[in-house]
């Protein structure tokens, strides 16, 4: 007894997200009709599927499977070549088998995921916030960061300016806003802005943020300074009264 099998083509490209197939034709080369198993082995075997899993075939005869790899866009595979094995195994005796190997060429993507703490931030002068950025890709990204806001109403540096995030990774930025006016009294003001990351290769990703700003006198300390101010005048007119009293 034995079986043969031959994958087709046996290297296939795939971008992340997508599907790819490759066949695999497999031959009965027995004197018997056998039924025969397949799955896939390796690291790409969780996304891979097998249809029909089990074929029967007469002596001499060649069946055609269809093999599909539907790879995620995660950081965990990374780009490149990705090994694979068919694995052909006769249901009636387990020790008649083969494995045909092959290879998947995965393309590489950038990815990146934001994550500002706290969302708003608060301040007279400045607010600040933390920006942690990950790289849910699967090649490295050069990342920077910009902001903008309504009629350019804020002024927003970043710390560092830019830096290399790896596959998987997280790196965080110190985020400064500051408002390009002062306000001297008033109530807070909110001002929404939105920061936008890049991965130097022309992707983007948008991560929206707000400051308040508050006056430099609050209410209560200006209703303060007025009623002390009050209280010095009359004060003052008090002493002046008793003066002329006596």
């Amino acid at each position: 007894m034995g079986v043969a099998a031959a994958l087709e083509p046996m290297e296939v490209k795939a971008r992340p997200g997508s599907v790819a197939q490759v066949r695999v034709r497999v031959r009965n080369d027995g004197p018997k009709a056998d039924g025969f198993f397949l799955s896939i082995l390796g690291p790409l075997a969780p996304w891979a599927s097998v249809e029909p899993p089990t074929v029967r075939i007469a002596p001499t005869d060649v069946a055609e499977v269809r093999v599909s790899f539907r790879p995620p866009r995660q950081a965990g595979l990374v780009a490149g070549a990705q090994p694979f094995g068919v694995s052909v195994r006769s249901a009636s005796d387990p020790g008649v088998a083969v494995v045909q190997e092959g290879a998947l060429q995965l393309s590489p993507f950038v990815a990146l995921a934001g994550e500002l703490e706290p969302r708003m931030s608060r301040g007279r002068r400045t607010g600040w916030h933390t920006l942690s950025v990950r790289n849910v890709g699967n090649e490295p990204a050069r990342v920077s960061a910009r902001a903008s806001s309504p009629d350019d109403a804020l002024r927003v540096a970043f710390e560092p300016a830019e830096q290399g995030i790896a596959p998987g990774e997280a790196r965080s930025f110190r985020v400064r806003v500051r408002p390009r006016r002062l306000r001297k009294r008033g109530a807070p003001v909110t001002m929404p802005y939105l920061i936008e990351l890049s991965d130097g290769l022309g992707g983007t990703e948008a991560v929206p943020a707000v400051f308040e700003g508050r006056a430099l006198i609050s209410g209560w300390a200006l209703v303060l300074l007025v009623l002390l101010v009050l209280g010095a005048v009359a004060l003052a007119a008090a002493v002046t009264l008793g003066a002329f009293g006596a």
